[in-house]
């Protein structure tokens, strides 16, 4: 397994509450924390704990209604997950649209501190590289879903999108987890992931 503070390994430190237990994962929870106050800064992926009441689920809110119905067509509506998180999206006057924005400027945030660690650069240096940038989309996501999402990353003030020099692009997620395994474990050595 590559080593995570090398340059081009897969990121595997992330933020977490004191009981998490995460060694070794390449992914973060899609999570965040109930605004406590104004002044609180959300917490993200986590750092946030099962036990707790948080926001999930809103990726799929990015999702025109009836593409959400033809998605979860064979259940009986949508599932309770769901229909829990537009209900508490609903009681705490948010949106999937900002939830979304929210989450991708922490992990972005991560990303950036992670990657100034390793190459020992100045964050403004790294923001000026040609980044390329890669999201990966639920496989059932049409055309209107990935241009909420690419319109959610330019809020987002992503990179990628406002560097010049840089690229965003979209993949569904099976290809972007199979991207993701061959370049951890160095599948493909020849292959630039």
């Amino acid at each position: 397994m590559p080593d995570s503070r090398k340059p081009g390994g897969s990121i595997m430190c992330w933020p977490r509450t004191q009981a998490a237990n995460i060694e070794g994962r390449l992914k973060t929870p899609t999570r965040l924390s109930l605004p406590q106050s104004d002044q609180e800064a959300r917490r993200w992926g986590f750092e946030v704990s099962d036990e707790e009441d948080s926001f999930q689920w809103f990726k799929l809110g990015l999702m025109h209604q009836d593409d959400l119905r033809r998605a979860f067509a064979g259940w009986l509506d949508r599932p309770s997950q769901l229909l829990e998180a537009e209900d508490m999206q609903y009681r705490h006057e948010t949106s999937a649209t900002d939830l979304a924005k929210t989450y991708l400027r922490h992990l972005w945030e991560r990303i950036l501190e992670e990657t100034v660690t390793r190459f020992g650069a100045e964050r403004e240096k790294i923001l000026e590289l040609a980044l390329h940038v890669v999201i990966g989309v639920p496989a059932n996501w049409n055309r209107a879903a990935v241009d909420r999402l690419r319109h959610v990353v330019e809020e987002a003030r992503i990179p990628g999108y406002h560097n010049h020099s840089s690229s965003l692009r979209f993949c569904i997620e099976p290809e972007a987890a199979s991207m993701a395994l061959v370049g951890h474990y160095q599948l493909l050595p020849d292959l630039a992931v």
